[in-house]
């Protein structure tokens, strides 16, 4: 799954990508979503891979994707060479060799149809 999104992500490097030791994209839009770096491969290349993101990805805006296929350690090497925390996006996944046994919606589950265009 990890590796499909980050496939995804480098699909926005129409300016500028690498797939090698550093995998980031550059799409040049001035949105970070489109610019960024989607794994190092090695904690032993972290400090050639920051600095070579800085340069390919100067005057974008972008961020680092630190996933559960990064290298152990990862997010505190980066926050050592001065790189601060932005969020955290939960990762959910389901298996696929069963279907889910349910009797009907999960409790709490609301869903509405939006009235209007304000409404999405």
């Amino acid at each position: 799954m990890t590796a499909n999104f980050r496939q995804y992500l480098v699909g926005w490097g129409q300016a500028d990508r690498s797939t090698g030791d550093l995998e980031y994209y550059r799409s040049g839009l001035a949105q970070p979503q489109f610019n960024g770096v989607v794994r190092v491969r090695s904690l032993d290349l972290i400090d050639q891979a920051v600095a070579t993101a800085r340069v390919r990805l100067a005057d974008v805006p972008w961020w680092w994707w630190v996933g559960p296929d990064s290298p152990a350690g990862t997010s505190a090497a980066l926050v050592a060479r001065g790189a601060v925390r932005f969020g955290v996006l939960p990762l959910m996944t389901r298996p696929l060799d069963h279907v889910a046994d349910l009797e009907g919606p999960s409790p709490g589950l609301s869903i509405e149809a939006p009235r209007r265009a304000a409404g999405l």
